[in-house]
């Protein structure tokens, strides 16, 4: 199962003061805080471990079809790539850009390729704009998918001319939108 996390690095700054007393401690164990501290640029590295620990929490989640339930701080992030969540581990891949940090998890045990698309949002609506650029990555109609959500709140991609379910994380941060999913690359 799959997750992802974006973060816009200029709507973080705006709206999360991390050097704030106590911040760190209810997201991050020690180790973990010891790290961002240590690290060259510890704003860039409190957005990659947050990012990671949203990604793998998100794949969680749909391993599991939990009612979502957040606690970061359960959530170890201090091995590079792998991020453990009880006794289950998932591989993460981060990739940082001049203006955002983009994070994919996807439990260890699973072997599928994972498909991305990442873009900047126009307007509010970004829903739309990714239908259509998922679109053109099934090769279909836009108006054969809805995006629907399910009981525990996770979402799914619906093509309506096959009534096929692929399931999908979508993270959204100030000006980015991050889509991932695992493979059918059709609908047909």
């Amino acid at each position: 199962m799959i997750g992802n996390d974006l973060v816009d690095l200029a709507a973080a700054k705006a709206q999360s003061n991390w050097k704030r007393s106590g911040w760190l401690n209810k997201i991050f164990t020690a180790q973990e805080q010891d790290q961002i501290l240590q690290a060259p640029a510890p704003d860039r590295m409190v957005w990659h471990q947050w990012s990671r620990k949203e990604a793998a929490y998100k794949a969680h989640q749909r391993v599991y079809n939990h009612i979502p339930i957040f606690n970061p701080i359960q959530i170890d992030t201090t091995v590079p790539t792998f991020v453990k969540i009880g006794t289950d581990v998932y591989h993460t891949t981060t990739t940082h850009h001049k203006n955002h940090i983009h994070s994919t998890a996807i439990i260890t045990t699973e072997t599928a390729a994972i498909s991305q698309l990442l873009f900047k949002r126009t307007d509010s609506d970004y829903k739309t704009m990714l239908l259509s650029k998922l679109a053109k990555a099934f090769t279909v109609n836009a108006s054969q998918l809805l995006l629907v959500k399910n009981k525990k709140e996770i979402p799914q991609l619906v093509c309506q001319t096959t009534n096929q379910f692929i399931p999908l994380s979508i993270s959204h941060h100030g000006a980015y939108v991050a889509c991932v999913w695992m493979l059918p690359n059709s609908l047909s």
